[in-house]
């Protein structure tokens, strides 16, 4: 994965694209995927910061994962606008 160029899948998707990234995330830089972010098209893309968290999110902040998860993803899981 260290080799995997994200560029490679092209700027544009179809669907909706979140990030979910620890602050501290030693193997992703929070400069990377914020430089990210701002190269692709999505009809809704986002970036979510978790500033107690290193790679792991999931496990270093798990209430706080699991409801981002909740109010920002579950809305498209029915409706592909997001309730909008």
């Amino acid at each position: 994965m260290a080799t995997f160029d994200l560029t490679k899948l092209g700027p544009d998707f179809h669907t909706p694209i979140f990030f979910f990234e620890g602050r501290v995330d030693p193997y992703c830089p929070a400069s990377v995927i914020a430089d990210y972010i701002q190269t692709i098209n999505a009809p809704k893309k986002e970036l979510v910061w978790f500033a107690n968290s290193g790679h792991f999110p999931f496990f270093e902040e798990k209430q706080k994962f699991i409801d981002e998860l909740v109010q920002r993803v579950l809305p498209f899981a029915n409706n592909p606008s997001g309730g909008n």
